[in-house]
């Protein structure tokens, strides 16, 4: 996977279903091997509003 920054990371993909407030998504997760961090792909994202809230660490998803 590589950064907006072009530095380049090891990592897993897999293809799964997302279910997000009662509606499937097929997507495209990637796992990392350095942490425990889980990224969807930008093909769930990019259907769905999403509010981050990075200091309180909290994802708002508007249906």
């Amino acid at each position: 996977m590589g950064g907006v920054g072009g530095s380049t990371t090891p990592t897993l993909a897999f293809l799964v279903w997302v279910e997000l407030d009662g509606n499937e998504y097929p997507c495209r997760l990637q796992a990392d091997f350095a942490g425990d961090e889980r990224l969807l792909g930008r093909d769930v994202l990019n259907r769905l509003e999403i509010l981050f809230r990075g200091p309180a660490r909290e994802v708002v998803v508007n249906p």
